[in-house]
C-alpha cells in the first residue's frame, strides 16, 4: 500500500501530542509531519515530497486559512481539513466554499477518529480529482470535436440502427444542405434523402441484416454509399456516406455513426466529362477521316472505324502496337521515324506520303499529326489520315493527258494560248511563238506582242478576247 504523507499545522503542543498519538497506530500507512509555526509553512509546502493531506488549526488566523488554500502547492492539488472550535463554524463553511475539503470541531472523539477521517478524506479527494480530470478531458474533447465539426466541410452524423432517422448531425450540415442542426433533425428523413436513394438505403439495411445473420462482428463491417440528398432549397446534392456501427456493452448495434462528404461538384464534373467523352467519341467514330490516338511511344491507344477499315485491321490487332509497324511500308521506314521524331518534339505534322494496309496494298495519304498537350506536357499524338489515292489518280491522269495534248499540238503545229479573265494574264505555249516566227520575249507584254503581229483587218476579232465586259455581254 502506498504510504500517505500528512502535514499538521498546529501551534498548540497539547493538541499536537493528542493528534500524533491517534496516528501512531497507522504509522506504516500514514506519516504525520508537524508544522507548529505558521511562518514555516512555506518551507514544508515547498519540499520535494508533496503532501496527500493538510490538517490545519483554523484558530490560527482567518487570512492564514485563505493563504493556505491559495498556495501554489495546495490549490486544486492537496485536500485541506480545518480543525475548528465551537463557534467558528461560519468561518469554516466560508473556507469550504473557497476550496477546503472539510472542517472538524475539536473534540476528543474527533481527534481520536482523525486518522480514519484523514484516510476517508484522501480517498474522496482522489475520487474528486479523477472525476475532475475526466470531466476536464471530456470538455476538452467536446471543445475539439465542436471546433472540428464547425470548421470542416464534411458532415458528421449519427442514425438509428434501422437507418430510418438521424439522431445527431454536426453544424457543417448548414453548408451541405442549408438546414440548421435543429431543422435537420426535425425534418423527415426522406425529405432529406432523395427518393432516388431509397434503393441504396434499403440495400445497405439488407447488408447489415445479412452480416448479423452470418454472425459477423458489427465493428467489422460498414456502410459506404454515394447517394442524392435534397437541399433545403430543393436542389440536388450528392454525398459520399461512410458509416460505422455503434454498439452497446452486449455488442448490439444501437446506432450508425459516420461522415458524409459533399461530392456534388465532383459528380457534376464527372457528368460533364462523360458528356464531353460522348461527344468526342461520336466525333472520332463518325468522322469521315481515319483517326488514331497514340501515346508518347507512338503506340495505338484509340482508333476509329475509318482507320480500321482503311488499313484493314481490327482494334485488337492495333491496340498497343507501334503505328509505324502497322502501316508504314518497308521502303518508307526512315520517313516514318522522321515524322515520329517531329511529333515527339511537339511539332505539328502535315505530309503527303504512302502507307500500307494489312494486306500490303499501298495507299496515298495526307497525314496530319498534332501533339496532345496538358499543362505543357505531351500526352501523345492525334493522327489523322486522309485517303487521297483517287485524287492522286486524277492528278496523274490529268498530267498524262496534258503531256499527250502538248505532244499532239507540237506535232500538228497548233498554237495554244490561255487568257485569265480575272487576273488578265496571257500565256502562250511554245508553238504560238513558232507560228509567228518569234523568239520567246521573256517579260514582254504578250497582249501587245500579239496585237503587233496581227493584221489590221483582224484586230477587231482579237480585241474582244481581252475586253472582259464586252466578252461576257455578247457571249452570255
Amino acid at each position: 500500500m502506498k504510504k500517505r504523507f500528512i502535514l499538521l499545522i498546529e501551534p498548540v503542543e497539547e493538541h499536537i501530542e493528542l493528534i500524533e498519538r491517534s496516528f501512531m497506530e497507522f504509522k506504516d500507512e500514514m506519516q504525520l509531519e508537524v508544522c507548529n509555526k505558521p511562518s514555516q509553512v512555506d518551507t514544508f509546502l515547498n519540499q520535494q515530497q508533496p503532501f496527500d493531506l493538510i490538517i490545519c488549526n483554523l484558530e490560527l488566523d482567518e487570512d492564514f486559512g485563505r493563504y493556505l488554500l491559495n498556495h501554489s502547492s495546495v490549490k486544486q492539488k492537496t485536500p485541506v481539513i480545518f480543525l475548528s472550535s465551537q463557534g467558528s463554524e461560519v468561518l469554516a463553511v466560508s473556507l469550504i466554499k473557497e476550496g477546503a475539503l472539510d472542517y472538524l470541531i475539536k473534540t476528543p472523539r474527533q481527534i481520536q477518529n482523525l486518522p480514519a477521517t484523514a484516510y476517508k478524506a484522501m480517498r474522496e479527494w482522489e475520487n474528486f480529482l479523477a472525476r475532475y480530470r475526466a470531466e476536464k478531458k471530456l470538455k476538452e474533447s467536446e471543445k475539439k470535436f465542436k471546433q472540428v465539426t464547425e470548421n470542416i466541410n464534411d458532415v458528421i452524423f449519427e442514425m438509428d440502427s434501422g437507418l430510418s432517422g438521424f439522431t445527431f448531425v454536426s453544424d457543417s450540415i448548414v453548408r451541405f444542405l442549408g438546414y440548421s442542426k435543429e431543422e435537420f433533425l426535425a425534418t423527415p428523413v426522406y425529405d432529406i434523402i432523395h427518393e432516388d436513394a431509397k434503393p441504396e438505403i434499403e440495400k445497405a439495411r439488407s447488408h447489415i441484416i445479412q452480416c448479423l445473420k452470418e454472425g459477423k462482428d458489427p465493428k467489422s463491417f460498414h456502410v459506404d454509399l454515394e447517394i442524392k440528398f435534397t437541399h433545403k432549397d430543393r436542389s440536388i446534392r450528392w454525398g459520399q456516406v461512410r458509416g460505422f456501427m455503434g454498439t452497446n456493452s452486449q455488442n448490439q448495434i444501437v446506432a450508425i455513426s459516420g461522415i458524409t462528404r459533399d461530392i456534388t461538384r465532383q459528380k457534376e464534373a464527372d457528368k460533364e466529362l462523360k458528356v464531353q467523352e460522348a461527344y468526342f467519341e461520336t466525333l472520332v467514330k463518325e468522322a469521315p477521316l481515319a483517326i488514331v490516338i497514340l501515346d508518347n511511344q507512338d503506340r495505338v491507344k484509340q482508333a476509329n472505324n475509318q482507320f480500321l477499315e482503311l488499313f484493314e485491321y481490327s482494334f485488337e490487332e492495333c491496340l498497343d502496337q507501334p503505328v509505324n509497324n502497322l502501316i508504314v511500308p518497308e521502303h518508307l521506314k526512315d520517313e516514318g521515324k522522321h515524322l515520329t521524331t517531329q511529333a515527339a518534339s511537339g511539332r505539328q505534322i502535315t505530309n503527303e506520303t504512302v502507307r500500307q494496309t494489312r494486306s500490303g496494298r499501298l495507299i496515298n495519304v495526307l497525314i496530319l499529326g498534332k501533339p496532345v498537350m496538358l499543362n505543357q506536357s505531351k500526352l501523345g499524338v492525334l493522327g489523322i489520315y486522309q485517303d487521297i489515292s483517287q485524287q492522286k489518280s486524277y492528278e496523274n491522269r490529268l498530267r498524262k493527258l496534258s503531256e499527250r495534248l502538248l505532244l499532239a499540238t507540237q506535232a500538228a503545229a497548233i498554237g495554244i494560248w490561255d487568257y485569265n479573265l480575272e487576273s488578265k494574264e496571257l500565256y502562250w505555249e511554245k508553238e504560238m511563238f513558232n507560228l509567228h516566227e518569234l523568239d520567246n520575249p521573256g517579260t514582254q507584254d504578250l497582249q501587245t506582242l500579239w496585237e503587233s503581229v496581227t493584221l489590221n483587218d483582224d484586230l477587231p476579232k482579237l480585241k474582244p478576247i481581252f475586253n472582259q465586259e464586252y466578252y461576257f455581254k455578247d457571249n452570255f
